[in-house]
């Protein structure tokens, strides 16, 4: 991700500690050794997968001064990283830079995030 997109990220950080504390309230066990990059990138997960929270944070960016191209951006790298991660397709590189354990079900592609 690049500086800009951690940026709209850091403006949404109250949006992301109720999030945490939501999901810590809900089980604590499961969630206590992530991380706020974790929680964060959970938490705009879960925006994108619901359309009316993705128009609420996208004009609620908007707003701070964001411009829609970059928020769509954000949006659009979340979307390709989470599909990439269900689907279990990686380019090689992907395959080593994130460090990923082999999986006989994994399979391989140009389309990269990284």
């Amino acid at each position: 991700m690049s500086n800009v997109q951690w940026n709209m990220l850091d403006c949404l950080h109250k949006d992301i500690k109720r999030f945490k504390n939501k999901l810590l309230d809900h089980n604590e066990c499961i969630f206590k050794d992530t991380d706020y990059c974790q929680f964060a990138l959970l938490f705009m997960v879960d925006v994108v997968h619901k359309p009316k929270l993705m128009k609420f944070y996208k004009s609620k960016l908007m707003d701070l001064g964001y411009e829609g191209k970059e928020i769509n951006k954000l949006f659009y790298f979340i979307l390709k990283t989470d599909t990439k991660f269900e689907e279990k397709k990686f380019s090689f590189h992907e395959m080593m830079e994130l460090d990923l354990p082999f999986d006989p079900e994994m399979k391989s592609t140009n389309w990269t995030i990284l």
